[in-house]
């Protein structure tokens, strides 16, 4: 819990220093602009983004035998939340265009294109169904990343690619 309020007290500090650096005349104008609703929607997708990035990272973790292989294996989902990160910041600026809209019905991007889209929110109907979906995937994640956990912690060879995880995970128990 800690690391979660350091993490939303780091983006509200760099959110107020965002703005005293754009906006240097007249920041305190543009600060009241952050409602309780913008900050109860970063927690749900901050919250959702940590569900849905930590369930994959234990998974895999669970088949590594040192921080290099885990390197390895992660890799591609780090390379996703990297760019999903820094597309983020860019959202800031114009949060509504399509691309935006789009990506975020994809349960990997949703997160920090949500969190991006905080300026402009979608409504409701549409919040929800992006709410849902996300939700259903950590939930989805979380399931298969059990299963991963449960059959790999306990591997003496650890597998070494794509094909072994899928075995380990279509093998019966």
């Amino acid at each position: 819990m800690a690391g979660f309020v350091s993490i939303l007290g780091c983006w509200l500090v760099f959110r107020v220093i965002f703005l005293l650096l754009v906006t240097p005349d007249m920041p305190f104008e543009i600060l009241p602009n952050l409602h309780t609703i913008h900050l109860l929607h970063w927690t749900l997708f901050l919250l959702l983004a940590l569900a849905f990035y930590g369930y994959i990272v234990v998974a895999l973790g669970s088949m590594c035998n040192t921080q290099i292989d885990l390197i390895a294996f992660a890799l591609p989902l780090f390379l996703i939340f990297g760019m999903s990160a820094n597309v983020m910041f860019g959202l800031f600026e114009n949060p509504s265009n399509l691309s935006a809209s789009v990506l975020s019905f994809v349960p990997p991007f949703t997160s920090f294109f949500m969190i991006g889209r905080t300026g402009v929110l979608p409504p409701w109907p549409i919040y929800l169904t992006i709410s849902l979906l996300l939700l259903v995937s950590v939930i989805g994640v979380r399931e298969l990343g059990s299963m991963l956990f449960s059959r790999a912690i306990l591997l003496e060879k650890k597998p070494r690619g794509i094909k072994d995880i899928a075995r380990i995970v279509q093998s019966p128990e």
